[in-house]
C-alpha cells in the first residue's frame, strides 16, 4: 500500500467487498484465506458483503483469493492479503492491533511463523503434489464451470505453473511434509493448552484467527488422501478450539 493510497483514506470505507470463488470451487488454500480474512473482519465488527464469483481467481490482481475491494471516491484499493490487511487496518488505528504488549507480540509472530512454515507448505503439497487430490480434487474444482476445452486445459496450465513457482515443494517428501505439520500442530497445542484463546485475557489475536482459518480449512476440504485433517484431528484441543471460534464468529455476525 502506497503512501499516496494511504493519504486517500480516511476511515473505513461504505464499500467494502469481499470476493470468493463459490465454496464448491474453493481449493484448501482458498478456503483457509477466506476464513482468515472473515475472520479479521468479524472480529473487528467492520461491516463488509461478501460476493462469490465463478471468475474471483482472475478478477484477483494475484491470481488468488478472496480479494477485499474497498471504494474511497473514484479510487478503489484492493487488498489480497492477510499481512496486507492487518497491516493496513493498524494504519487506519483500524481493527485487531494494540491488545498485546511487546513480548506477547513477539510470541505471537513465532508462532504465526510455525503457521506459515510448518502448516501452509503441506496444505499446499496436498493441494497440488499429492496424486489422488490433484487427480479427484484439485483437477476437478480447476474446471468446474468451464466449457470444453477450458476445463481440461486451465487445471493442468495451473498445475504446470505450481510445479515451475513451487519446483522445491513439488519435489519435497510427503511424509516429511506431514510430520513437520504434526510439529506445528503439537507447538500450537502446546501452548493453548486448555485455554479458548492463545493469550491471556481472551483478546482474540492474529494468532488465534489463522490457526482458526487454517485449521478449519483442512479439517473442513474433504481430501481423498486424508491423511493431513488426521494429522490436525489428533490435537483435541486444537479441534476444540476451531468449533469454538467458528460458533463465536456466527453468533457474532
Amino acid at each position: 500500500m502506497s503512501a499516496r493510497d494511504l493519504e486517500c483514506t480516511s476511515g473505513w470505507p461504505k464499500e467494502a467487498v469481499l470476493f470468493h470463488l463459490p465454496k464448491e470451487r474453493e481449493l484448501l488454500e482458498d478456503t483457509a484465506r477466506r476464513l482468515a480474512f472473515e475472520a479479521y473482519l468479524e472480529v473487528s465488527k467492520l461491516p463488509y458483503t461478501k460476493q462469490s464469483q465463478q471468475n474471483a481467481d482472475y478478477m484477483s490482481p494475484s491470481g488468488t483469493t478472496p480479494f477485499l475491494y474497498l471504494k474511497y471516491g473514484g479510487q478503489p484499493l484492493i487488498i489480497w492479503n492477510f499481512d496486507h490487511l492487518r497491516d493496513f487496518l493498524c494504519t487506519l488505528k483500524l481493527g485487531r492491533h494494540g491488545e498485546l504488549d511487546a513480548r506477547q507480540t513477539a510470541d505471537m509472530e513465532a508462532y504465526v511463523s510455525v503457521i506459515r512454515t510448518k502448516i501452509i507448505p503441506a496444505e499446499t503439497y496436498e493441494t497440488w503434489a499429492h496424486s489422488q487430490n490433484v487427480r479427484k480434487h484439485t483437477m476437478v474444482l480447476q474446471g468446474m464451470g468451464l466449457a470444453w476445452p477450458l476445463r481440461y486445459f486451465v487445471p493442468w496450465t495451473n498445475w504446470l505453473t505450481f510445479c515451475w513457482r513451487k519446483w522445491e515443494l513439488w519435489r519435497s517428501s510427503r511424509q516429511s511434509l506431514l510430520l513437520e505439520c504434526e510439529q506445528g500442530c503439537r507447538a500450537l497445542s502446546l501452548r493453548l493448552g486448555n485455554k479458548q484463546r492463545f493469550f491471556d485475557g481472551g483478546n482474540t489475536s492474529c494468532l488465534d484467527m489463522l490457526t482458526y482459518a487454517h485449521l478449519q480449512a483442512i479439517l473442513s476440504t474433504p481430501l481423498p488422501g486424508g491423511e493431513l485433517a488426521h494429522v490436525v484431528s489428533q490435537f483435541k484441543n486444537l479441534v476444540q478450539f476451531t468449533e469454538t471460534y467458528k460458533a463465536s464468529l456466527e453468533q457474532s455476525s
